[in-house]
């Protein structure tokens, strides 16, 4: 047991860096802002993020991730109804009194990515950088909702597919940015900047106020950054291996 301790001291005073490696696989959450550019820009505004992912790691450094997102907002800057509100900006429902229906647009969008990258620890002081690039998948829509009490025949679950701007595609996402660890190495914290290039196509065949699909085919660009946390829920030969702390 002293002969373990000794090691563990030696490791973080004469060859921390060394230390830092450790192999894992785990699972974390993450949290963030995305600010749409490119053809995306012309119909969102900012909006959040939030994913999970499951990540594996070497003792090298490498890292393997397969993550998921759920982008969400309130801004827009398109009204794709307009054409079915009155003159005062408001939809009537369906009966003889048309009472005004509220009906708010939301922006929501999914992406999908297998990441390939490398992190490094600097050895006692915990922290360290990440960054990882692959391929994704993305799609996003205007989210149409329902009036809680009210209903109209124009924005049945059947026509709403109609206003929704649905559109996605393939591309590649990457992350970059500081980590940090607990001593134990159990779970690593990140601050890292994101970006996704998507070549996109529209993925309904009409929409109704402009008589064609749209968007057209363009490149969507998500600039953002994201905090969040991956902790470890198998580490295959521990930290108490001889290699791992006298090498």
């Amino acid at each position: 047991m002293r002969h373990h301790l000794l090691g563990l001291v030696v490791c973080v005073a004469a060859v921390p860096a060394r230390c830092a490696a450790q192999s894992y696989l785990g699972v974390g959450a993450d949290f963030g802002i995305v600010v749409p550019r490119g053809e995306w820009r012309q119909t969102y505004g900012q909006a959040l993020q939030s994913g999970v992912r499951l990540e594996a790691a070497s003792k090298g450094g490498l890292l393997l991730s397969l993550r998921g997102d759920v982008l969400f907002g309130n801004t827009l800057k398109v009204d794709p109804i307009a054409g079915l509100r009155t003159d005062v900006g408001i939809l009537g429902d369906e009966s003889d009194r048309a009472r005004p229906v509220d009906v708010p647009l939301r922006a929501r969008g999914y992406s999908i990515a297998a990441l390939l990258g490398y992190q490094s620890v600097l050895g006692a002081h915990k922290l360290g950088w990440r960054a990882m690039a692959g391929p994704a998948y993305t799609t996003h829509k205007i989210r149409i909702q329902d009036d809680a009490t009210l209903t109209t025949s124009n924005l049945r679950a059947e026509y709403k597919h109609g206003y929704d701007r649905l559109a996605g595609g393939f591309g590649v996402y990457g992350e970059g940015g500081m980590i940090y660890t607990q001593a134990d190495r159990q779970v690593t914290f990140f601050l890292v900047a994101t970006v996704s290039v998507i070549g996109s196509r529209p993925l309904r065949s009409t929409q109704f106020d402009l008589g064609a699909a749209a968007p057209g085919n363009g490149t969507d660009v998500g600039l953002g950054f994201k905090v969040g946390f991956t902790t470890a829920l198998l580490r295959p030969g521990g930290v108490s291996e001889a290699e791992d702390i006298y090498y």
